[in-house]
């Protein structure tokens, strides 16, 4: 499998990637590593050819090194732009975001599943009811060697892709890779990100069946909507369902947009509970009652008690609709 030798040492930040990582690594890593700091130019580009005729070490046990730093930061394949090259670049940001697993020759994997264990292995093929293939395997060894999760993690992202109904390596690579980008690689961390998905995908579900949307999926702009009157207003789903109910019985449709435009108006006026909302609504009636009973009589002289009712509701409903609709 033909190669670069090239690897480059992001000097700002290995120190910080580094200090995580050395509980994983072993003797051999850590010469590996050594070796690369003090023969890196000043660009921090070393080059990783030679080092098995200096170190006596087996160029297998080399590349499986040099990919478990890249994975824990330390190292990269291109050299990270600085500064002034961020600034230069339009605002872009220049920040290091991995791809996926890099594969694996047959000697590099040996020696990072000696390096990983192979009961680790036979804990995730467990937890995903399966026997995995070779690229699987790979895989599987990667989330650790190269990405830098702990097992206890990975098991726990195997677990939750099961209950999602995903049994696929590849489905697990890009939760593991989500969750890199976001630098949780800790079982504790992974556990508290699961639930945090678990509950928020739980809210969603529960905000689509309101609105009868059966297996469609959500548009961009629904999902945004759903996350936000949850996450960003926090109202239950007992609050939504009284916007929604509103929406309905105003506009005899249900529609998200006018729901939204309800809740961001609760939201805005520090509405927190169905109590609350009650007593807004009523004094929002009361005061929209009594501006009609006012325009009318200034108008009109006194309307008969069913006209002045019939009127005053036929102003509020139309309130309603501004208020609401508006912010829709």
């Amino acid at each position: 499998m033909g190669k670069t030798t090239k690897v480059y040492i992001d000097r700002s930040g290995a120190l910080e990637a580094l200090m995580p990582s050395l509980l994983n690594a072993d003797e051999t890593d850590l010469r590996i590593l050594s070796a690369l700091l003090l023969s890196c130019d000043s660009d921090g580009c070393a080059d990783t050819s030679g080092l098995d005729a200096m170190l006596e070490i087996d160029k297998a046990d080399i590349n499986a090194s040099v990919k478990y730093w890249k994975g824990a930061g330390v190292l990269s394949s291109a050299k990270k732009a600085s500064t002034s090259d961020e600034h230069k670049d339009s605002g872009e940001k220049a920040v290091r975001q991995m791809i996926g697993v890099e594969e694996y020759s047959t000697d590099e994997l040996t020696v990072a599943i000696k390096r990983v264990g192979t009961a680790f292995v036979d804990e995730a093929q467990k937890a995903m009811g399966r026997i995995f293939n070779k690229n699987e395997v790979g895989k599987l060894v990667g989330f650790v060697d190269q990405l830098g999760f702990e097992e206890e993690a990975v098991l726990a992202i195997l677990t939750y892709c099961v209950r999602l109904g995903k049994k696929s390596l590849s489905y697990a690579e890009k939760i593991a890779v989500s969750f890199h980008d976001e630098d949780i690689f800790t079982a504790e961390a992974v556990h508290a990100q699961i639930d945090y998905l678990e509950r928020r995908n739980t809210a969603v579900e529960k905000i689509r069946a309101l609105y009868g949307f059966g297996g469609r999926a959500l548009t961009t702009s629904e999902k945004k909507m759903f996350v936000s009157w949850t996450e960003d207003y926090g109202f239950d789903i007992e609050i939504i369902n009284k916007a929604y109910e509103i929406t309905v019985d105003t506009i005899h449709e249900p529609a998200p947009k006018y729901t939204n435009g309800i809740l961001k108006k609760w939201y805005e006026n520090g509405l927190k509970t169905i109590p609350e909302i009650d007593e807004y609504i009523a004094a929002e009636k009361q005061k929209a009652a009594e501006r009609q009973y006012q325009t009318v009589s200034a108008g009109k002289g006194q309307p008969k008690q069913s006209e002045r009712a019939q009127e005053m509701e036929d102003w509020f409903e139309a309130r309603l609709r501004k208020s609401f609709g508006d912010n829709a």
